[in-house]
């Protein structure tokens, strides 16, 4: 892009719309012939913002260029002096990841599908090449090199998050264990008052026969069903699932047994897929059930111990009346 500037010269802004560093810093290795030096001296006559620092001496070029923080690397390519897809081979190997632009005589059939395999980012021929091509290809080579690093960040950062998530499965796992542990221990001890026959609860065998093969089945195929509808078409289903839990009187830590069982298979089969939507909609669902359960459990305890008539208020019993007054009833 070309812009006048205010004293009439022209200035071609090398990355439009791109948030640069007030100085673009460009090395150019270069051989005793300085294959394409009229072109890097004119790239840095046309953009002021370009810092070029010229490189002669190609034997120690690899270890100056990897002390250097560049933008874009030129090298100059000469037959038998710089043998620019060999240097260019031990840069890549040595860790330099900066574009790199080569410049030769030769036309570019014959050497741009040499650089390119190498790890070049454009070949230009100085025979054909002008100024404002070479900057178009730094400025090609330079976003390319920006996506690439993009890239690189947000893959370490979905690799770090899914980590995250599968520490948080795996201390929701380990949570759900400690739990049921708690609640199995609590279950075991008699209520006072009652005998000490490790059914103090009056959980019956709920607590201590393993769970059905088939009931396992069943609830890891609800939780599947479940993390993808939601609880809205599921409504019925639940209820069922409570219904039946209440009659075969399962206490609270072997219904969380049951949830943890089937949750850890699928977090199994999950891969490196983000596993938190999977937590969040399981932990919704064991909430359904223990609510749905906890209705069920309450109802059959209404249905046991409550008193089959009316009570009288306070003061009001007949019966109390009549033995205060000394009457036989």
């Amino acid at each position: 892009m070309v812009l006048p500037s205010a004293g009439g010269e022209v200035v071609i802004d090398l990355f439009p719309q791109v948030a640069m560093p007030p100085t673009v810093r460009i090395a150019y290795v270069c051989g005793p012939g300085e294959v394409g030096g009229w072109l890097a001296q004119g790239m840095q006559q046309h953009c002021p913002a370009i810092t070029l620092h010229v490189i002669r001496q190609v034997t120690g070029a690899v270890a100056q260029l990897r002390e250097m923080n560049l933008e874009v690397v030129l090298l100059g390519h000469e037959p038998g002096r710089l043998d620019a897809p060999k240097l260019l081979q031990a840069l890549r190997l040595g860790g330099t990841e900066e574009p790199v632009v080569v410049l030769g005589r030769e036309s570019p059939p014959e050497m741009a599908v040499v650089c390119l395999e190498a790890g070049a980012d454009d070949y230009l021929c100085v025979h054909s090449a002008t100024v404002e091509m070479l900057l178009w290809s730094i400025r090609r080579a330079v976003a390319r090199a920006r996506l690439v690093e993009q890239n690189r960040q947000l893959q370490q950062y979905q690799q770090q998050t899914r980590q995250q998530e599968r520490a948080q499965a795996q201390s929701r796992l380990e949570h759900y264990a400690q739990l049921t542990d708690q609640l199995f221990q609590h279950d075991a001890q008699p209520l006072a008052g009652t005998c000490g026959n490790g059914s103090g609860m009056g959980w019956g065998l709920g607590t201590l026969v393993p769970l059905p093969e088939s009931l396992r089945a069943y609830y890891l195929d609800l939780l599947r069903t479940f993390v993808v509808m939601g609880c809205g078409s599921l409504q019925q289903e639940l209820e069922q699932l409570a219904v039946a839990l209440g009659r075969l009187q399962l206490p609270i830590s072997r219904v969380i047994e049951l949830h943890r069982h089937a949750l850890e298979k699928l977090l199994q089969g999950r891969g490196n897929r983000s596993c938190r939507h999977l937590l969040a909609r399981a932990d919704t669902l064991l909430i359904e059930l223990l609510a749905r359960l906890a209705r069920w459990y309450r109802a059959c305890y209404a249905q046991t111990h409550r008193h089959p008539r009316q009570l009288w208020l306070p003061g009001l019993d007949p019966l109390e009346n009549t033995h205060e007054r000394g009457e036989t009833p």
